[in-house]
């Protein structure tokens, strides 16, 4: 059970390098629209912001009464 946690972590951290050593700036602009997304729907969810086009975008294809 531990060397099963121990390689996932090993192969977590390795695949992790890898993809900084090849990627960092992409993922950083990644992380950074990621981020930007996410606090976005999070204050539409919160009901701060008031965005029925977004509304409409999300319930498009979903339920309709």
């Amino acid at each position: 059970m531990f060397d099963n946690y121990t390689k996932t972590f090993a192969t977590i951290a390795v695949v992790l390098c890898f993809a900084a050593m090849i990627g960092g700036f992409t993922g950083f602009l990644a992380v950074i629209a990621f981020g930007g997304l996410a606090g976005a729907a999070g204050a539409v969810l919160d009901g701060k912001i008031d965005a029925p086009e977004l509304n409409r975008k999300f319930n498009r294809g979903g339920r309709r009464r």
